[in-house]
């Protein structure tokens, strides 16, 4: 029964990803990438810390409530694109390849487009009822869409 399977694609697939690793300009951008991500994430949790406590809106309590929920799931991906972005400027200005960069950048703009979605649902519908079509549905089909541009790469 397993005798059929041929393993050949999936070795093809893991040799090319390989030799194309290998090269220091790939190694650069996702050395470059990785570290952006890190500093990103640092700058994104800053930024949701400080407007938690520097908060000047709780007057109006329902638009504190709709703002937060929806600001707090797309920092991190405006900051990466904003990191990304200026990465490709300074990758172009030295002459460098980019292009890996400017693709890991549309894949953060999808997922800016998600969080901001889930944001605008989390904010306006009860959190159990959203939760429960984002772990269902929303989230599975988002990264078979992620896997899928991924192996377009």
């Amino acid at each position: 029964m397993f005798s059929d399977i041929s393993l050949e694609p999936v070795i093809d697939i893991i040799h090319k990803f390989l030799v194309i690793s290998g090269r220091p300009s790939v190694q650069l951008q996702l050395l470059v990438i990785a570290v952006e991500m890190g500093v990103a994430w640092l700058v994104s949790r800053l930024i949701v810390r400080l407007g938690a406590r520097f908060s000047f809106l709780e007057r109006w309590s329902l638009f504190h409530r709709l703002g937060s929920a929806f600001f707090q799931r797309i920092v991190f991906p405006l900051v990466t694109m904003l990191g990304l972005e200026l990465l490709e400027m300074l990758f172009q200005q030295l002459g460098q390849l980019f292009g890996l960069i400017t693709k890991f950048n549309n894949l953060v703009f999808v997922v800016f487009i998600y969080r901001a979605f889930l944001g605008i649902l989390y904010s306006f519908f009860p959190q159990t009822a959203v939760q429960r079509y984002h772990n269902r549905l929303l989230a599975p089909l988002f990264y078979i869409f992620i896997a899928e541009q991924g192996f377009t790469f």
